[in-house]
């Protein structure tokens, strides 16, 4: 717990150390505290984070991101569908399972091993706002 705030902390001061666009701060604001993180903003801060999107992006690269993987930004934001997002935009280590089939299942299990996110494996599980940040803060610290 105490570790998962600090990451949480140091994560948004790193988040607001950069030279933030409007737009990031809106997204940020959309997504903190909420306890089911919206998709699209979620999306377009990991792509930022990882380097995928510019900050100066808008939401609309994201969702034509998203629209690729047959999502759309109505689709609810899972614990799989993070761990997914997570995995295919940071270098992280894959396992076996992972890498034969690229399925929610396991990214989740490997940012879980990874100790990316914590709590619970359920892949269906809404993605909280706090999932969303203090995933994108522990893999930005070890950057």
């Amino acid at each position: 717990m105490r570790k998962d705030l600090y990451r949480l902390l140091m994560g948004g001061l790193f988040l607001l150390s950069l030279p933030l666009a409007a737009d990031t701060d809106s997204v940020l604001d959309r997504i903190y505290g909420e306890s089911e993180a919206p998709l699209l903003p979620s999306a377009w801060l990991i792509y930022v984070g990882a380097g995928v999107l510019d900050e100066e992006a808008p939401l609309s690269d994201a969702l034509a991101l998203l629209e690729e993987k047959g999502w759309n930004g109505e689709t609810p934001l899972t614990r799989g569908k993070l761990a997914l997002l997570l995995m295919e935009n940071f270098s992280l280590p894959q396992g076996i399972m992972y890498r034969l089939t690229h399925w929610e299942h396991y990214a989740l299990r490997e940012v879980l091993y990874l100790n990316i996110l914590g709590g619970r494996g359920d892949k269906s599980a809404p993605a909280s706002g706090f999932d969303v940040i203090n995933g994108l803060s522990a893999l930005l610290e070890e950057a």
